[in-house]
């Protein structure tokens, strides 16, 4: 099955739960993942220099055509929480840790960072976690 030729921006999904495009759609990128009905076409060396976890999902497919002519590996994540994740290892994103982060996005560094073993990640949304929510009385107090 093909994703539909009309680009999307950010993660709608189609009504008929085909698959159709991200926001996050490198023209010459040589992986695309797909999580839920959520496509991103990715460059697979970003990944995989990530997290052994993933390069042994894409390593897995090996050279297949699956679409445009790039292997197509899916993942078992919620395609938002996927779409974070590529946010933050293809455009680098970071954020100051005086700026609040939405909890969801937290979450999904958390679960990510975990499941894929991508310790730098999940060590920032740790650490973002227990600045909202102290493991004790004392550093809840100490913190105001």
């Amino acid at each position: 099955m093909q994703p539909t030729k009309r680009k999307r921006t950010g993660c709608e999904s189609s009504e008929a739960g085909e698959p159709v495009r991200s926001d996050i759609w490198f023209d010459y990128g040589n992986l695309v993942v797909q999580a839920e009905n959520l496509q991103f076409r990715v460059y697979k060396g970003t990944p995989c220099s990530s997290s052994e976890v993933l390069r042994a999902a894409i390593y897995n497919v090996g050279d297949s055509k699956g679409v445009e002519g790039c292997p197509l590996v899916f993942l078992s994540d919620s395609s938002v929480e996927v779409a974070y994740l590529f946010r933050v290892i293809f455009y680098r994103w970071s954020y100051p840790d005086d700026e609040p982060l939405p909890f969801d996005v937290i979450a999904a560094f958390l679960r990510l960072g975990r499941k894929y073993d991508i310790k730098p990640l999940y060590t920032k949304a740790m650490s973002r976690l227990t600045v909202v929510f102290p493991s004790s009385v004392d550093e809840y107090i100490n913190g105001q």
